[in-house]
């Protein structure tokens, strides 16, 4: 298997879909749900930069990541034993609303799948995205952050080997509760401030006892 590197992703946004199959003269046999998936908005990292061969940044190109769930994504993927494909398209026709665009199309277990579809269905998301694709090629950043993509591969395909999914901590997510659930928020962050002060506290005390202990030894 060839080397992957990681480029990390910031999400826009992501929205579950369940695709309805209506049966007909060209899906005999299939109707009802037929597909769950989920699409995400994604924008490279701003403290990472991808760049072409001749040294352009791909930094400011439209990402999307779609999501599957599922172990089989095509007989391409599972000779090579991924899990999806990263591909680089550049339009050249002057109907394209965008001049360049990054894809990526994943399958993930079933069960993570699940969590995942739910969490994105009921309006969270996660804050961070890294998606490790092969055939990349190291950048000239010391600390690796950046990577150079080959844009004039066949196809534009890189297969994917992982894809880790960051969520926000509780508290960065109630920073995006407005209206009556503020109240709500301020409640818990209190009560965290409240938490973390009788720690402090308690600290305090131990080492009070303690100063009194070593004290009464040395008086002995």
């Amino acid at each position: 298997m060839n080397h992957s590197m990681s480029i990390p992703f910031v999400v826009k946004s992501a929205v579950a879909v369940i695709s309805m199959v209506k049966e007909n003269e060209w899906t005999e046999g299939i109707s009802g749900p037929s597909e769950r998936l989920i699409n995400f908005k994604i924008k490279i990292a701003p403290d990472f930069d991808l760049l072409t061969k001749e040294g352009a940044s791909l930094k400011d190109v439209e990402c999307s990541l779609t999501v599957k769930n599922g172990d089989y994504y095509n007989e391409h993927t599972d000779a090579n034993k991924a899990i999806g494909v990263f591909v680089y398209r550049k339009h050249e026709d002057e109907y394209s609303s965008d001049e360049e665009n990054i894809f990526a199309s994943v399958v993930i277990d079933d069960s993570f799948f699940s969590e995942l579809f739910s969490l994105v269905l009921s309006g969270r998301s996660p804050q961070k995205i890294m998606i490790y694709a092969r055939d990349l090629e190291y950048g000239r950043d010391f600390e690796g952050q950046d990577a150079v993509l080959d844009t004039s591969r066949k196809n534009g395909i890189n297969l994917v080997d992982i894809v880790t999914f960051e969520m926000a901590s509780v508290v960065e997510n109630l920073k995006f509760i407005e209206g009556e659930s503020a109240s709500f928020e301020s409640k818990i962050l209190d009560l965290m401030r409240s938490f973390k002060s009788l720690i402090h506290k308690e600290l305090a005390l131990y080492r009070f006892a303690f100063v009194i202990i070593i004290g009464l030894l040395l008086l002995k």
